[in-house]
């Protein structure tokens, strides 16, 4: 199926385009509105990600060595959010990982974001030519939709068959895959055939709010969870992102490649990176992969890892801090040009977890 088939479809209903990065986003549907003054329930299409597609007798061998979480602990039922890193323990992949139970052989989806499929694919390659594993880019054939909120319970559970209840459930069928997610409500992403979404989207939008994609990554932010975009591939080590507190690497596992860099932080040394997520206030655009510094020394102090416009005047960002910036709420803050003030907001979890 063509991939732009998805986006044809949501220009149809009203879905305006714009450019992310590398990758094309919807900004709304049919009249704009500012990401603080959401719904409480919505929907939104995840053009941002994609699925990856590894099935084969050796699939769960050949991840386990790869992958920073512990493979044989998820489940049809369970899924775990994960990362793949370097041989310098450098992430170059994050994701979702899947387990499909409609295949007799061993089959599993990492649901990542859209600009690095090609890349994740080409460093996965070096390895898997030793496992009887094949990987295929599902994107284009099947697609994401966001649900916030509980508005829509009642029609996913018809669609489904049943609804995950608690963080990290996975409920699929013949249709698509249902899964909960963190977030201070009620959060669902679906993964469904390009058709198949198609006859669940018009469904939602008739009893909750469609929005653009940047409402899902504000969410995510919210939450405080991380994902690699091409801007920051081999950036960071796990613990730069706080992967080790939203239960992205497993400790107990064994060898996977980076696992020796990753281990020795945790437990011979802290990270010199820490990140926070933080208001800014009086910036100008920003993006993923920028540099921020000290307004007043110029010293490089942060890079941003993502960021959402909330309002005309603020944005909400996860950044990676190279010095302590925990120590006050408040900076001074620039892009190498323009000054804006950072706040330093609450995460959901502890970052020492």
């Amino acid at each position: 199926m063509p991939k732009d088939n998805w986006k044809n479809y949501l220009h149809s209903q009203g879905a305006e385009f714009c450019t992310h990065g590398e990758t094309q986003l919807v900004s709304y549907f049919n009249s704009s509105t500012d990401n603080d003054q959401l719904p409480s329930s919505f929907i939104t299409p995840l053009m941002h990600q994609a699925l990856l597609n590894i099935a084969g007798p050796d699939s769960a061998k050949f991840m386990q060595g790869q992958l920073t979480c512990d493979v044989n602990a998820i489940s049809p039922k369970l899924s775990t959010l994960g990362a793949a890193c370097t041989p310098k323990g450098r992430i170059y992949t994050s994701f979702r990982l899947i387990q499909r139970d409609n295949n007799d052989t061993p089959h599993f989806l990492l649901r990542m974001r859209k600009d690095i499929i090609d890349s994740t694919i080409a460093t996965l390659s070096k390895y898997i030519v030793f496992f009887k594993s094949k990987m295929t880019s599902l994107e284009g054939d099947w697609v994401g939709i966001g649900i916030k909120g509980d508005s829509c319970d009642n029609l996913l559970n018809q669609f489904f068959g049943s609804i995950p209840t608690e963080i990290n459930q996975v409920v699929q069928n013949n249709k698509g895959i249902l899964i909960c997610l963190p977030g201070a409500n009620m959060r669902y992403e679906a993964w469904l055939p390009n058709e198949q979404a198609q006859t669940l989207w018009p469904q939602l939008t008739a009893i909750a709010s469609s929005v653009g994609t940047f409402a899902w990554i504000l969410e995510d932010i919210r939450a405080g969870i991380a994902e690699v975009s091409k801007a920051i591939t081999e950036a960071f080590i796990p613990q730069a992102l706080n992967f080790q507190a939203i239960n992205a690497i497993s400790f107990t596992k064994g060898c996977y490649t980076g696992q020796e860099i990753v281990a020795r932080t945790q437990y011979r040394g802290k990270a010199k990176r820490l990140m926070l997520r933080v208001r800014l206030e009086g910036a100008p655009p920003l993006s993923p992969g920028m540099d921020l510094f000290d307004a007043e020394t110029q010293k490089n102090i942060a890079t941003l890892v993502d960021t959402v416009t909330v309002n005309d005047q603020q944005q909400e960002a996860l950044l990676v801090a190279f010095d302590d910036l925990t120590n006050q709420s408040d900076w001074q803050l620039s892009d190498g040009t323009n000054h804006f003030i950072g706040h330093l907001l609450e995460l959901p979890y502890r970052i020492d977890e």
